[in-house]
């Protein structure tokens, strides 16, 4: 997992927004959810002095997102197989899910790299998703938006947006995190054991 992708040019980032508007619709969700659920739990007295809110921890895996994308970015090219299928981009996502690491209570913009570890990983489909989703879950316009990136970025010539749905179940938070292929990745070397690699790098808080 050594390879680079270059960012996104003020290009793509602009093809995004449809993209960017339905996933911050979504993660604003989330944040309401842990906002009404850390009020709910304030008035029982269920928090345990010193913990973080939900609120917090969604802040914090927020942050985390984004010291990993370097790391998500490749485990999603190889999760794909968009070495050989890049079309998986248009019916497939990749699931990261992570669980409370041993540095998640005591967490700062110091040891944010260590707050997770990696509980599992798979690839889904779009269509099992939007079947799956709870009602109050707005996948919709993220997949729609999603596609509509991929088929634009493809009529330049490049492969698509990729996406990964962060999830921690312990702490009932989700995030999307997506990822644009601008360019061919063919001459990439395939890493079959990828979910290894992944894990590798998330358990040790190894970001690049």
């Amino acid at each position: 997992m050594s390879h680079r992708i270059r960012p996104q040019s003020a290009e793509c980032q602009k093809a995004d927004w449809p993209s960017h508007k339905a996933r911050c619709k979504h993660n604003r969700e989330v944040v309401a959810r842990m906002k009404s659920l850390d009020e709910a739990a304030a008035k029982e007295g269920a928090a345990p002095a010193g913990s973080l809110s939900l609120k917090d921890a969604s802040n914090l895996l927020k942050k985390w997102n984004q010291l990993f994308k370097p790391v998500l970015n490749i485990a999603v090219l190889n999760a794909l197989g968009l070495q050989t299928t890049p079309e998986k981009l248009q019916t497939h996502f990749l699931t990261v899910v992570l669980k409370p690491g041993a540095g998640f209570s005591k967490a700062n913009d110091d040891t944010i790299r260590h707050c997770f570890v990696l509980d599992e990983a798979f690839v889904g489909s779009f269509e099992d998703a939007l079947a799956a989703a709870p009602e109050d879950v707005s996948l919709g316009p993220m997949v729609k938006s999603a596609s509509e990136i991929t088929a634009e970025i493809r009529a330049r010539g490049g492969l698509g947006c990729g996406v990964v749905l962060i999830c921690v179940p312990s702490l009932n938070l989700s995030h999307f995190s997506p990822f644009g292929f601008t360019e061919a990745m063919d001459t990439i070397r395939v890493d079959k054991d990828w979910i290894r690699s992944l894990k590798h790098f998330i358990d040790n808080g190894i970001t690049v």
